[in-house]
């Protein structure tokens, strides 16, 4: 297990300014549980600070790692935690501990890594009215291989990316998922098994601006994905 933190590159709104130059990591972690039941890995922990800090563009974010490769990911902010740990100011006391959970698929896992971002390394992942990207038309095939002998069928998935937002999208990241048509579908955050992680760069992508999405899958969908419905939802984006 790994547990790191990224510096900011400036300081988070008041009453905290935790700056590149502090010598001792600003927030301490503390892992009070861990559960794998082959199904989804947990993990339960708490995060805290020497001093007096505001929640509002802090996140956790724990990273499934397999053959040390990304491949799975689920970030809390601390800004939706509860709203009985939050004091009057909406700001957090030093030595005061915020308790978070976190899960992600356990499949293919053999490790998980635990980050503490702030500042606008936080941004990407925090939901902001400025920075929205919409996945719509979201359709699933396959496309046979010319020659069953030299290739393999692709996997391929098409839809078109909507930026709803007011600033350039650079770069997103998102998870894909299969599941069933009488599935109920789960979206109030938690990640769905063997999802997975598609990274998008060089999108540049302008306010109210629409654009075609096609991408041929890495890994192998599930057997019966045909007779699936896709689910692509963003999990972080990057703007200009």
């Amino acid at each position: 297990m790994l547990l790191t933190a990224c510096a900011a590159k400036k300081p988070p709104e008041a009453p905290v300014a935790f700056q590149d130059s502090d010598s001792a990591q600003p927030f301490a972690v503390k892992i009070l549980d861990e559960i794998n039941d082959g199904r989804n890995l947990r993990v339960i922990g708490s995060i805290s600070a020497d001093r007096p800090w505001n929640p509002d563009n802090v996140v956790v974010r724990l990273v499934g790692l397999g053959q040390g490769q990304e491949k799975a990911e689920n970030v809390f902010a601390l800004s939706e935690r509860k709203k009985s740990e939050k004091s009057s100011a909406g700001n957090i006391g030093a030595g005061e501990p915020v308790s978070f959970v976190l899960s992600v698929p356990a499949s293919g896992l053999s490790d998980y890594q635990l980050e503490v971002l702030w500042g606008e390394d936080a941004a990407p992942y925090l939901k902001k009215e400025s920075a929205l990207l919409e996945v719509r038309n979201l359709s699933y095939g396959i496309k046979p291989c010319a020659s069953k002998q030299n290739c393999d069928d692709s996997y391929v998935l098409e839809g078109e990316l909507v930026n709803t937002g007011k600033k350039l999208v650079t770069a997103a990241r998102l998870g894909l998922a299969f599941y069933g048509g009488g599935d109920k579908l789960d979206l109030s955050g938690k990640v769905p098994e063997n999802e997975q992680i598609i990274k998008l760069a060089g999108i540049n992508l302008a306010p109210g601006e629409l654009q075609p999405l096609r991408l041929v899958l890495e890994e192998k969908p599930p057997a019966d994905a045909v007779k699936l419905k896709p689910r692509l939802r963003v999990i972080s984006v990057s703007t200009d």
